[in-house]
């Protein structure tokens, strides 16, 4: 009888649990509200905001709202007046909001001020010395946050089964975008209203927990007999590379850098989950708890070293940043563990993420403006080189060589992509005016085309076209061939391809206009005006195999449709096999 009074007390108690987490989070609570408000707007008329638009109002919303809720949890802890509580949490969420609305003004890396706002939540209610209770405040966190998600998911799932059993039963037509908003708004604003009001205003002060709960005990079975194999099992296979690597002397894989900050964040969410588990875990567990930097300086030098490859070849970019400044992050981490005090303070792992997240995100030696600086200089030193070789370029006015002029454009697309573009104005005095072209695509070909980069059109001679139907299908020598790569797409920009040939990696990937190749940081490209000419001269019927000579590497492949848009048309459009030999890859591109 007890537990149901108590349950009765609890749902009668939630409007009041609601209006005091309105009460203490009023700027979280209005930002949360504002965004919900946008998001009806969307399920009302999907053409209403642009795309970008509506990324921008969702990062400035979300981070007021992050910012707010931080402000506040760090003037409790601090034992601020109520009246300074909103007062801080006003002005943090509007330099939050500013902050990421003008951030391609500001040179603001949006998603990492986002970040680091949300790794601060926890972090502002432990502002102090003590660190006692900060794991069992982040599990109270996340177990409010699936409460929450759960219960306004299923109670949203009812309604709208109450609502189409009304639509069905007593042919009443409900305008098509009432589920859509009753679904926006219980998930973008009550749920998380409900989630703010089961924050506690007494926070623990102690990690302690019970060995016997189900949820505990499943978490510490799967660290011991999953997780901590599982990790130690790929710290190996990591050191293995590595000295295969200083072995070999061969550059590291391209996606070596993002496993590595996979393993890295794994070591790490497992060190702060398993923190309490110590007294009374496993011997693997316990062993990992104590051993864990042993197994990160390895994985961290390979980091250092892919990512001091890849911009010396390239440049920086947004990504490669990150992987910098992960690496930087890892330094930090295990460079705390130097220290006695700090050693078992979990705080270090979040506080150290979020600080360099933060300062990541702006100034000159943020990810925008270091990206941008790179690759106006990498830009530069493209159209000085074509300059002095008199291939072409702003200073001749005539086109760049295919490998520059799909350099350039990269470039180009790295420059629009961090909303920088106007970084190349003052290489060509007709690109001012394109810069303010709306779309996308529209801009970067009028940049290009001011630069001697525009990408060559190619006009098909006759509505090409060909599917391989049962009349066109049959056997095709592909003899001396012992790679092939599996149905492209030519004519989309796609990831990449990657191939093992020799102990090397061989990039391919396919992208408007052509067929790229890359190794080592060297590329090769397949031009359309390429194909075009090779599918005009053939008349003889049956399977679609092109060969082609790629600078003495010989190339094939087998169609399996393809088509242009006919007489004057540009563009062709086309799914092939891709053949190689594997011999013709083993030296430098």
């Amino acid at each position: 009888m007890s537990l149901r009074l108590g349950a009765f007390r609890r749902l009668w108690a939630a409007p009041g649990d609601l209006a005091a987490g309105l009460a203490r989070f009023p700027v979280t609570v209005v930002a949360i509200a504002a965004l919900t408000a946008v998001g009806n707007w969307q399920v009302a008329d999907p053409n209403a905001l642009s795309p970008k638009l509506l990324e921008r109002l969702a990062l400035a919303m979300g981070s007021a709202a992050l910012a707010g809720l931080v402000a506040v949890l760090l003037a409790e802890s601090r034992r601020m007046a109520a009246g300074r509580r909103v007062l801080a949490s006003v002005l943090a969420g509007l330099a939050a909001a500013a902050a990421t609305w003008w951030a391609e003004q500001l040179m603001i890396a949006p998603l990492a001020v986002a970040g680091a706002l949300f790794l601060l939540v926890p972090l502002a209610a432990y502002s102090g010395a003590r660190s006692a209770g900060f794991w069992a405040f982040v599990w109270r966190l996340i177990n409010v946050s699936a409460l929450a998600l759960v219960t306004v998911a299923v109670f949203l799932a009812g309604v709208s089964a109450i609502l189409a059993s009304v639509e069905y039963l007593f042919e009443v037509d409900l305008p098509g975008d009432t589920y859509g908003h009753i679904w926006v708004t219980g998930l973008g604003f009550v749920g998380p209203l409900f989630a703010l009001s089961q924050i506690p205003r007494t926070m623990p002060d102690t990690d302690s927990v019970d060995p016997g709960d189900l949820i505990v005990a499943g978490i510490a079975v799967l660290s011991d007999f999953v997780a901590v194999p599982l990790l130690v099992a790929y710290a190996l296979l990591l050191h293995v590379y590595g000295l295969k690597i200083l072995l070999t002397g061969e550059l590291p894989k391209n996606q070596i850098g993002w496993m590595v900050l996979s393993f890295g964040s794994a070591v790490l969410l497992l060190r702060l989950a398993a923190d309490p588990f110590e007294a009374f875990a496993r011997a693997s567990t316990r062993l990992f708890l104590r051993c864990w930097p042993v197994i990160l300086p390895g994985p961290l030098l390979l980091l250092a070293y892919a990512v001091s490859v890849r911009i010396g070849s390239a440049g920086m970019t947004p990504r490669r940043y990150a992987l910098a400044l992960f690496a930087l992050f890892l330094v930090i981490v295990l460079a705390a563990q130097a220290f006695r005090r700090l050693r078992r303070d979990i705080r270090v792992i979040p506080a150290a993420a979020a600080l360099l997240l933060l300062l990541g995100s702006f100034g000159p030696w943020g990810m925008i403006a270091t990206t941008v600086g790179s690759q106006t200089e990498r830009l530069a030193a493209v159209l000085a080189r074509s300059a002095a070789s008199g291939e072409g370029g702003v200073a001749t006015g005539a086109p760049l060589d295919r490998a520059a002029a799909a350099e350039v454009r990269s470039i180009l697309s790295l420059l629009d992509e961090v909303g920088r573009l106007d970084a190349v104005a003052s290489l060509a005095p007709d690109i001012v005016p394109a810069l303010g072209l709306p779309e996308r695509r529209d801009r970067l070909e009028r940049v290009a085309a001011a630069l001697g980069a525009a990408p060559v059109q190619v006009t098909s001679p006759a509505g090409l076209s060909y599917s391989a139907d049962q009349s066109a299908r049959g056997p095709v020598s592909v003899a001396g061939y012992d790679i092939v790569v599996p149905w492209l797409e030519w004519g989309m920009s796609a990831p990449a391809v990657a191939i093992a040939v020799a102990g090397r990696e061989l990039q391919v990937r396919t992208e408007e206009g052509g067929l790229v190749f890359e190794q080592d940081g060297a590329s090769l490209r397949i031009a359309e005006a390429d194909i075009v000419a090779a599918l005009a001269n053939r008349a003889v019927p049956g399977p679609l195999f092109l060969e082609h000579d790629l600078g003495g590497r010989r190339i094939g492949m087998l169609f399996e449709t393809v088509a242009s848009p006919g007489p004057g048309g540009n563009g062709l459009a086309g799914r092939f096999l891709l053949f190689l030999r594997a011999g013709d890859w083993t030296g430098p591109l």
